[in-house]
Formats: C-alpha cells, structure tokens, sequence
C-alpha cells in the first residue's frame, strides 16, 4: 500500500512538472512574470496535473495484473497459501497428530480382532 502512495505522489509530481512544462511553452514570452506563477497559472498547472494523473491511473488500472511465481533463488522449499505461516504450522501439527492417533487406534483396533478372531 506504502508503494502505492508514494507512486501516486511522483506520478502528481512529474504531472505538474509536465503541466507546468506545456503551460509555460504555451504562454507568450511577455507573459512569462520572470520565472513565477500567479494563481491562475498555478490553478491550471494543478488541474492539467490531475487530468495527467487521472489519465496515468486508468490506463495502469486497465492492464492486466500479472503474478509471477517461481523457485526461490536460495533453493529453499516453499509453499504457497493464503494462511500466515503460524497458522499453517498450527494446523499441519494438529492434523499430524490427529493421524498419529488415527494410526495408533488402528494398530490396537487390528491387534484386539486379531485376538478375539478364531482361526
């Protein structure tokens, strides 16, 4: 999200450089006021800029979203899941144990047919 934001800031930023840039190439020599703005030349860079923004926001929005998933570099093993990492720990070792007691009951289970069959 922190991306996000300051993305959006230099894309504001760059915007009103651009506007700035198109304002000041646009207005006549004699209307320059030696390198500063009034407030109406400001109040059209701004909106030019958001315009810019605006512009730059939807043709990102409008490209696909592209997730790519690959080996780690360092050759560990990994596992992709939308649970954090404690609880996926907390629930692989709660399902180990409860097929360890699944195994041992079997085990006693075949043990007392074993002793109660007539052969």
């Amino acid at each position: 999200m922190k991306k996000l934001v300051v993305g959006m800031v230099l894309l504001v930023l760059i915007a009103v450089g651009i506007a700035s840039i198109e304002i000041f190439s646009a207005a006549p020599k004699s209307n320059l006021n030696h390198g500063t703005l009034d407030m109406q030349e400001w109040m059209l860079a701004r909106s030019a800029a958001k315009r810019e923004v605006a512009r730059m926001m939807r043709e990102t929005r409008a490209q696909p979203e592209i997730n790519i998933i690959s080996r780690p570099r360092d050759g560990q093993l990994f596992l992709i899941s939308n649970y954090s990492q404690e609880k996926l720990s907390r629930r692989y070792l709660l399902w180990s144990w409860a097929h360890l007691a699944i195994f041992f009951g079997a085990l006693g289970g075949i043990g007392w047919v074993l002793q109660a069959a007539d052969f």
